[in-house]
Formats: structure tokens, C-alpha cells, sequence
């Protein structure tokens, strides 16, 4: 079991380089309770289990055996509420509508993302989820696919 401090966000990191997720676990960890995977897998059977702890995912894309965009697409099933963020260092037009219009990506990070910007993206993905939690919005993913694009495209923005 792992233990997380309550009075912290949690954010699951999904990666298959190790020191991918060592470095970002190591600078994210006075601030957030961040559970790292190498393995898609058992991330999605952590998250069937404790789901309701879970206040963001942040996901490599490019992972042998079972693709990041995958592993999003069943989390949304598991978990529609929570906030995605994707990374990825092979984007293209095609990945990204996918990422919008089947994983609901709340924001795509192009590797290798500064530190400070992936922790940007995961408070603006914290902002969204609050608001979701407030009842006042519909992260879920319904809405149209321009209202989805639009979430997206500010996220990109953040990082300029």
C-alpha cells in the first residue's frame, strides 16, 4: 500500500524511463504525493483501486507494449473526473486530436517540459478539477470538441 500525506495533491506519473520519473518525482515531492510507474499496467490497477485519492495524472505517450494514449483512454473509464496531462516527445496533429478527443487531455507538455511547467500544468489541472468538483463544469469530457481544444491550446500557451 502506499501512503499518501492528505493534506497534499496526488499525482500519478506514468513513464517508462526511469529517470524521467526519479527527476520528477524528486522536484514534484514537496509539493505533491506523486506515485510514479514505469508500467502502464500497474498504474491502471493502482488507479482501479484508488482512484478517489487521485487528483491528477500526468502520462509519458511513447511506452513500449502499451501506449500513454492507451493507458489514458482506459483511464478515463476508471476515472473520467481526473485531470489528464500528457508528455510526450514524439507529438503529432493526429496524437493530439487523439488525446483530445478520446483520452480528454486537459494539457500535452512536449518533452523534455521544464520542471516549473509541468508543475503549471498540474495546478492549472488542479484548477479544472476543482471547478469540476464545484459542479460548475463538465471535465468528463462532454462539451464540444472546440471547448476541448480551447482547454488545451491554454495549457500550450501557459508554456510560452
Amino acid at each position: 500500500m502506499i501512503n499518501v500525506n492528505p493534506f497534499k495533491p496526488t499525482v500519478v506519473f506514468v513513464d517508462d524511463d526511469e529517470n524521467m520519473l526519479r527527476g520528477v518525482t524528486r522536484a514534484l515531492g514537496q509539493r505533491y504525493n506523486v506515485i510514479s510507474f514505469s508500467e502502464p499496467a500497474g498504474a491502471l490497477s493502482w488507479l482501479r483501486e484508488n482512484h478517489r485519492k487521485v487528483d491528477v495524472i500526468l502520462s509519458d505517450l511513447a511506452m513500449p507494449g502499451f501506449s500513454g494514449m492507451r493507458l489514458l483512454r482506459e483511464m478515463v473509464s476508471v476515472a473520467a473526473n481526473i485531470p489528464r496531462v500528457l508528455l510526450s516527445g514524439h507529438l503529432d496533429n493526429s496524437a493530439m486530436n487523439r488525446a483530445i478527443n478520446t483520452a480528454f487531455v486537459s494539457c500535452i507538455l512536449s518533452k523534455p517540459a521544464p520542471i516549473e511547467l509541468i508543475r503549471k500544468s498540474i495546478e492549472q489541472a488542479l484548477s479544472s478539477r476543482a471547478i469540476d468538483l464545484a459542479g460548475t463544469s463538465d471535465y468528463a469530457g462532454a462539451g464540444n470538441a472546440r471547448d476541448q481544444k480551447q482547454r488545451l491550446f491554454g495549457c500550450l500557451s501557459a508554456a510560452h
